[in-house]
């Protein structure tokens, strides 16, 4: 029984009385007197603690008992004095073998039998304190764990649909380049960075989580990142009922903005090839015709030839015989479109320079434009040449120029311009795929009405036409194509309705001088 002589008795009971302040099992008892600083009476379980014997503390005080270190006493005792009381204060003290231990103490100033004296209570903590550190640790090595793991491991607690605890690794700031911590166990933070095309898709999956606890669920979403960019990103989880009503969600999430892109760009390159391939199957097939037709047109040409030459000049059959040879003239160079796409038509490539062959065919670009439409060339100072067929170079413009007036019926403006280009990886856009390399690149460019995706994609079709019948063949284009496949370049075209249209060929560089 602890008792302290003097003591009144409702003092006594208030402080350690069954259910009084230092009653609570496992705690220490002590009375000090203020005065003199010395132990009076003590507690067996406090001496126990200490592993001291009873004589070794009564009538000393604490610092030379080594209980509490000098400036810890002196502090303790000053705020005691100042405010009547010590509340759950940490006290480390030095035991008989000379370890360490922790202690909360709380303390009463009261005077007892005229002095004045703190009754005390002093509990060892030193366990909880090394499981706190213990704790610490571990949760440090578990952040380091998870600092090397490439996916987010998370696990959120919802209460009545809102989330009241969560656990998020730090790989999600990675992700989103995020400063590391900026998400951490910030759940709604989390949920705030979905893109908000997809936003509606997740808060679906995550109701189904609910009404379906104990399945997996896996959804795909983007996360807007700190730059403006999104990213991909594969969840999977799966929802624990818990009490209370509580949902508890565990689960993984992925960044797969790699295997997204990649899958894309696989897509487009194999609509790429289905596009080239579409466009060789064409091309054979107009070219095999375009043969045969050729060797009838050159037939029936020439017997036109020769009964013009018989008649008499003045003769009324030779308008007949001109209109004819006219149309004959028509379908020849409808056949020349359809070899240049069949890559059969004979060409004779040499070194130009294709700033000159631009100069050289402007004037009669300006007629075919008219009045309202104006020409403007951007020729590069130092252009490098390129091989090709000059007589091709030209066709090449006078379509373009044509397809670009027929876009500008109330006028415009029509830039035509050349420049070096050296591609350090190759160049896959629209129909074209082009190696690393050296390049002069002319890029024709209208203020027209411009065309739709749909109509983009299928811009160098053999025989596709937006103009109205009898106005296009549709070969145009694809000629185009034909002659910088022969040329060993590329050609691309990027348009937007009501913004007009580029027309971008690459023709790779000539070291060899201009013919």
């Amino acid at each position: 029984v602890f008792t302290m002589v003097g003591m009144p008795a409702e003092v006594e009971a208030l402080y350690f009385g069954d259910g009084g302040i230092f009653s609570a099992p496992g705690k220490c008892r002590m009375v000090i007197d203020m005065t003199t600083s010395q132990f009076i009476q003590v507690s067996r379980q406090f001496c126990k603690s200490q592993r001291r014997d009873e004589k070794e503390i009564l009538g000393k005080t604490a610092e030379p008992v080594g209980i509490v270190p000098a400036d810890n006493a002196l502090e303790l005792k000053t705020k005691l004095l100042t405010d009547g009381y010590l509340e759950a204060k940490e006290v480390q003290t030095t035991k008989a073998d000379g370890s360490n231990s922790l202690g909360l103490t709380s303390a009463r100033q009261l005077d007892i039998d005229g002095r004045k004296c703190a009754v005390t209570a002093w509990q060892d903590i030193t366990k909880l304190k090394r499981a706190e550190a213990a704790l610490r640790a571990a949760h440090k090595r578990f952040d380091e764990a998870m600092a090397v793991i490439p996916v987010v491991i998370w696990w959120v607690t919802f209460d009545q649909g809102k989330a009241t605890d969560a656990y998020i690794s730090l790989e999600v700031d990675r992700i989103l380049r995020l400063p590391e911590g900026t998400l951490r166990n910030d759940w709604d933070g989390l949920m705030a960075r979905i893109h908000p095309e997809d936003i509606a898709h997740v808060q679906h999956e995550i109701a189904l989580s609910f009404q379906h606890p104990g399945t997996n669920h896996q959804v795909e979403y983007r996360l807007q990142r700190a730059d403006g960019t999104s990213a991909w990103i594969r969840t999977s989880g799966v929802g624990r009922l818990g009490p209370n009503g509580t949902i508890h969600g565990f689960g993984i999430s992925e960044d797969i903005t790699a295997q997204r892109l990649a899958a894309a760009e696989q897509e487009r390159l194999a609509q790429q090839l289905q596009q080239s391939q579409k466009l060789e199957s064409l091309g054979r097939l107009a070219g095999g015709i375009a043969h045969d037709f050729n060797n009838i047109l050159t037939a029936i040409l020439g017997n036109l030839d020769l009964v013009t030459m018989q008649l008499e000049p003045g003769d009324p059959r030779l308008a007949r015989l001109r209109e004819a040879h006219s149309a004959g003239r028509k379908a020849a160079d409808l056949t020349r479109h359809l070899l240049a796409l069949s890559r059969q038509k004979i060409i004779e490539p040499r070194v130009v320079d294709l700033n000159e062959l631009v100069d050289n065919a402007s004037r009669l670009l300006e007629r075919l434009l008219g009045e309202n439409i104006r020409l403007r060339k951007v020729l590069h100072a130092n252009l490098w040449s390129v091989k090709v067929d000059p007589n091709q170079i030209e066709q090449v413009l006078i379509n373009l120029a044509v397809n670009a007036r027929d876009a500008m019926p109330n006028g415009g403006r029509l830039v035509i311009e050349t420049t070096n280009l050296s591609l350090a990886a190759p160049l896959t856009e629209g129909v074209a795929n082009l190696p690393a390399g050296d390049y002069v690149r002319i890029s024709v460019t209208d203020t027209g009405m411009g065309m739709t995706a749909e109509t983009l994609n299928k811009a160098f079709e053999p025989f596709f036409t937006t103009k109205a019948p009898g106005k296009g063949t549709g070969l145009g284009l694809s000629s185009i194509y034909g002659f910088v496949q022969q040329a060993r370049g590329a050609v691309t075209m990027s348009s937007e309705v009501g913004k007009g249209t580029v027309v971008r060929i690459y023709l790779p560089r000539s070291d060899a001088h201009t013919e």
